[in-house]
């Protein structure tokens, strides 16, 4: 006989697991591959309540392989919550600085301000920073 005196409750799902991954160039639905080569990715277990400027922030603290990382003026980064994806981001950099589009599902994309980069900042860097913003924001 089982002896349940405690209250039933739904087991609280797991946090997700992020994978961040950057590659170099403009995104292309039709070309993934050959217009953006991967730099680098990470994955990490997400904590409950975390928001996605966070989490990702985070998980490109530890990104894999460590540097050199090239440079160039276009990035994207694609954030995937348990292998689905979550969001991209498409980023620019021009004379104003880094430029991200924030594209979420069918939502439009959405205009992030101009962040500044330095002229020696390679991709990882510039990542490093939209998301740092997003933290402070």
């Amino acid at each position: 006989m089982l002896n349940d005196d405690s209250p039933s409750s739904p087991a609280e799902p797991a946090p997700p697991l992020a994978t961040v991954s950057v590659h170099a160039g403009v995104y292309l639905a039709h070309d993934l591959a050959s217009a953006m080569p991967l730099v680098c990715a990470s994955v990490r277990q997400s904590v409950s309540g975390e928001a996605l400027w966070e989490r990702t922030a985070l998980a490109l603290q530890r990104v894999q392989p460590a540097w050199p990382y090239p440079k160039c003026d276009a990035l994207t980064v694609f954030v995937r919550d348990n292998s689905c994806l979550t969001a991209r981001f498409d980023v620019s950099v021009t004379w104003h600085g880094a430029i991200a589009w924030i594209v979420v599902g069918n939502i439009p994309r959405i205009r992030h301000a101009p962040i500044p980069v330095d002229d020696g900042d390679d991709v990882v860097a510039i990542a490093r920073k939209i998301f740092a913003t997003g933290l402070s924001e």
